[in-house]
């Protein structure tokens, strides 16, 4: 389908062809799939309950404000403290948890920064923890044994039902402390990328 029209009456007629309902009272989120196969979202509690793409919409990131010193010998969710955007309440800052709107495939991308003392030998490794079908994507797991600073990266595309959950676990022996925390340093963002029905 094609539409060409910038009158606010052709959009009104576009939503009527795409059979796209009116902005939803629920407060939980709800999903639609247009006669082209797009995947919308709605909210009462974002955007007035007005339908959105949900490839534009959902999409949502934290990071970690201040300093931290990891957990030792013990796998642990990293504790993302500060939310840049979010617009469904997708991620859960006491638990560090992330919980999907709608069913979907998703991005998720993660950095995080450790310093690394000298002298010292550290294992570190850290992962995707998903509820998703496919299990968790570990995205490093490696042995280091002279000071520096680590840059961990991971992204992995992660298929997952509504309701389902994301988390970044690590595991270092010893602790270390992350390096130089920041927005640009550590931080975590899920976006939707598309339809997947499980």
């Amino acid at each position: 389908m094609r539409f060409q029209s910038n009158s606010v009456a052709s959009l009104q007629d576009i939503n009527t062809l795409l059979g796209i309902p009116p902005p939803t009272l629920n407060t939980n989120p709800q999903a639609y799939v247009d006669p082209t196969g797009e995947l919308w979202i709605a909210d009462a509690n974002a955007y007035n309950g007005h339908w959105k793409r949900a490839r534009d919409a959902v999409r949502s990131q934290v990071y970690r404000s201040g300093a931290y010193t990891s957990v030792a010998n013990a796998e642990t969710i990293y504790p993302f403290n500060t939310q840049s955007y979010s617009a469904y309440g997708e991620w859960n800052l006491a638990t560090g948890v992330w919980t999907a709107p709608i069913d979907g495939i998703y991005r998720a991308t993660c950095d995080l920064h450790w310093s690394i003392p000298a002298a010292t030998t550290v294992r570190v490794y850290a992962r995707f923890a998903t509820t998703g079908p496919y299990g968790d994507h570990l995205f490093t797991d490696a042995t280091y044994a002279a000071a520096m600073s680590l840059a961990v990266s991971g992204t992995a595309s992660i298929p997952i039902n509504a309701g389902g959950t994301i988390s970044v676990n690590y595991y270092t022996n010893p602790a270390i402390n992350s390096f130089t925390p920041s927005v640009n340093d550590i931080w975590c963002e899920i976006h939707f990328e598309q339809i997947y029905h499980l």
